[in-house]
């Protein structure tokens, strides 16, 4: 398994609290079980604790609990350790995938721009560009390159990551019975390790599998459950990146007026409190500026 860390990695010894300027192990746990709460609480009595906060963790805390425009105004941050955090918010803050896929494209045009950590998370992340503009074929070839990158890293988080890809791959591709297999397999692995961030984006592919059975109830059911277990994450980026998903799906669909409407009120709550009209406005200038 790499040993670097990355927003995504878990490593499941990480379950110790040392002082004194030394990792904070217990820090890398509530990461990668997905436990954003404890996380934070952690973080904020970090002095009454006597720990000192190890940098990654300064800078993935501030993303974590959705402080957006600091890694685009942060004059403290290196460009290259922040410019992968720009790419993530800035595919989070506007709707049009497109947009997205092209600042990605350019930074994997020039791979030196980015820290090796973040270079294997960038070719699994960019899949859900390609499904959403629906490039079927660059999809099918980036996900068989990104089962190689997670048979590398030996990860759950990122085996879950590309497992998701592949859900929504066979839904867009209307084959249910595909992707209800590998929902299978993912509520396997989270019994063995139950990630609550996981769960919740997992618990939303599975109310989208429910709006194509045309099982409306069950698939509201299933999405208020998975925007919940979000919320209680305190992941501000999964609740973001879930009520994305779930209007993706209702908007390419039209399988449920009311709650396309509902949930593009929730948009529109988000936008404002995490600015996102700034964001989408500020980051694009930023990634494609010269290297």
């Amino acid at each position: 398994m790499s040993d670097e860390r990355t927003l995504l990695q878990f490593q499941p010894d990480a379950c110790t609290v040392s002082r004194g300027g030394e990792t904070i192990r217990l820090l890398e746990l509530y990461h990668g079980m997905g436990m954003g709460a404890a996380l934070q609480t952690l973080s904020a009595h970090r002095d009454v604790l006597g720990i000192e906060l190890d940098p990654f963790y300064a800078v993935y805390i501030r993303f974590v609990r959705g402080d957006f425009a600091w890694f685009v105004e942060t004059s403290s941050l290196p460009f290259e350790e922040k410019l992968f955090y720009l790419l993530h918010i800035f595919s989070m803050v506007q709707k049009n995938p497109r947009e997205s896929l092209r600042l990605f494209e350019r930074v994997r045009s020039e791979p030196d721009r980015l820290p090796p950590r973040w270079r294997d998370e960038l070719e699994i992340n960019v899949i859900g560009l390609y499904l959403e503009t629906g490039q079927w074929d660059k999809a099918e070839r980036q996900m068989a390159k990104a089962e190689e990158i997670v048979a590398r890293l030996g990860s759950d988080s990122f085996t879950l990551l590309l497992r998701y890809t592949q859900i929504l791959y066979a839904l867009l591709r209307d084959r249910l019975t595909e992707a209800e297999q590998l929902i299978r397999r993912s509520e396997e692995q989270l019994r063995r390790i139950p990630m609550q961030r996981e769960l919740g984006s997992l618990t939303l592919l599975k109310g989208m599998c429910m709006y194509r059975r045309a099982e409306q109830q069950q698939a509201r059911q299933l999405v208020e459950e998975g925007m919940e277990v979000l919320r209680a994450s305190r992941f501000v980026p999964h609740v973001i990146y879930g009520v994305r998903l779930v209007l993706f799906f209702l908007d390419t669909f039209g399988w449920d007026a009311e709650w396309q409407h509902k949930y593009s009120t929730l948009w529109e709550e988000l936008a404002a409190e995490y600015r996102f009209d700034y964001l989408a406005r500020s980051i694009p200038a930023l990634v494609q500026r010269p290297f």
